[in-house]
């Protein structure tokens, strides 16, 4: 997943099946007319779906977040699951959310609640950053909810900021 400014959608990668994984990682670009969800108010709100092919499972791609939208100052971003069987791991090992980077520690307070069902975290934007579009690559990790918790292929979706 993404929050991010346009000039790295060249380099963004949404949900493509035959991207190359490290280290000769081949990214796919984010189209410029893909939708993006908007996050004109304080809150952003995220649906998260679930795929279940042959026993392995996977969260559906989910369009990039648009954290420029709206009137500045921090920001709550929520995700809700919303296909029945499956939650947002709490596990300290694989907690449901993973930023590959945060140099200036933009987003705060992850939570999950709700039965596992919502995913929530605090963005601040940095006023010295302001002007400079910022790219944050995320991870969303889902799993099911039967007795035996296997956890669903992690999604790694944007943040546009």
């Amino acid at each position: 997943m993404h929050i991010g400014g346009d000039e790295d959608e060249k380099q963004i990668a949404a949900t493509c099946r035959d991207r190359v994984r490290a280290p000769g990682r081949r990214l796919c670009s984010i189209e410029k007319t893909k939708p993006r969800i908007s996050c004109a108010a304080a809150q952003c709100d995220a649906k998260v779906t679930v795929s279940d092919s042959g026993g392995r499972c996977e969260p559906d791609y989910i369009n990039p977040i648009d954290l420029r939208t709206g009137g500045g100052g921090p920001k709550m971003i929520k995700w809700t699951l919303d296909t029945p069987g499956y939650e947002f791991s709490r596990e300290p090992f694989k907690f449901a959310i993973l930023f590959e980077t945060d140099p200036l520690d933009q987003f705060q307070d992850a939570s999950v609640s709700k039965d596992g069902r919502t995913l929530t975290i605090r963005f601040n934007a940095n006023p010295r950053k302001a002007d400079e579009p910022q790219s944050f690559k995320y991870a969303i990790t889902v799993r099911k909810t039967d007795e035996r918790k296997t956890f669903c292929k992690t999604l790694d979706p944007w943040l546009l900021n």
